[in-house]
């Protein structure tokens, strides 16, 4: 399986195995996005009321072979796809109390995906 890390960020996968290990996932240099539309629908008093819509992703590859596509909660949610999930994050303290946060594990959004 092929990680694409299609977050801003460096995403470490955190295990321990003995010891602690872990392996650094860079940007891949796309970011997925969820763009949103924005459309006022009243004021309440003084300040204006919104309605958010969420009409789409961008920069979030076709699904491929092979390939996992790491991205925020946010687009997870929006894109509901078997290839796409967002990390689920811990922090590590290590022996020298030095503290180290990464990947513990995987969220997908229910998409009927059996493991």
């Amino acid at each position: 399986m092929q990680f694409v890390n299609l977050t801003p960020e460096v995403i470490n996968f955190v295990y321990k195995e003995g010891e602690i290990c872990m392996v650094s996932l860079p940007p891949s240099g796309k970011v997925a996005k969820v763009i949103t539309k924005q459309e006022a629908i009243g004021k309440l008093i003084e300040w204006p009321v919104w309605k958010l819509s969420y009409p789409r992703v961008i920069d979030l590859p076709e699904p491929k072979e092979g390939v996992c596509y790491l991205v925020t909660m946010e687009v997870a949610q929006f894109a509901k796809r078997r290839d796409v999930l967002a990390v689920d994050t811990t922090t590590i303290t290590l022996e020298n109390g030095e503290q180290v946060t990464g990947v513990s594990g995987f969220v997908y959004v229910d998409c009927s995906m059996d493991f």
